[in-house]
């Protein structure tokens, strides 16, 4: 599921992971927000979104904060870890959609909100 991960200025900062499930697969904007908010203890975090245009391409970019299960994927017992951010992205692509999601200290990830978007428009063409 995972493509590639990175940490985002320092080892133990931000961690952002890229995902591709194929053509047809990985559910839509929909499913993956509410995926997400599922992430925080009782599905509760704060949400906030807005789609970037680049020409006809468009992107969906989340932030949620809030209290983030920390842990892996399908494990039962994660540590609830107050005060953490989720940044996610949904890129829609006839190949299959592009996730990106980003995770660490709300203060960590907030810093890294314009590098995010500027990795998101780097995938796309400029205009002339």
């Amino acid at each position: 599921m995972v493509k590639a991960a990175l940490n985002h200025v320092k080892k133990d900062g931000p961690l952002l992971k890229f995902y591709h499930f194929g053509q047809g697969q990985g559910g839509g904007v929909e499913a993956n927000l509410t995926r997400w908010k599922r992430q925080f203890q009782n599905g509760e975090a704060k949400v906030t979104s807005k789609e970037l245009v680049f020409g006809d391409q468009k992107a969906t970019v989340v932030a949620m904060t809030g209290t983030y299960l920390v842990g892996p994927m399908m494990a039962r017992d994660k540590k609830p870890t107050p005060d953490y951010m989720l940044l996610g992205a949904i890129i829609p692509h006839p190949s299959g959609d592009v996730f990106l999601k980003m995770t660490g200290p709300e203060a960590d990830v907030e810093k890294a909100k314009g590098d995010f978007e500027k990795l998101i428009a780097s995938a796309f063409p400029k205009e002339e």
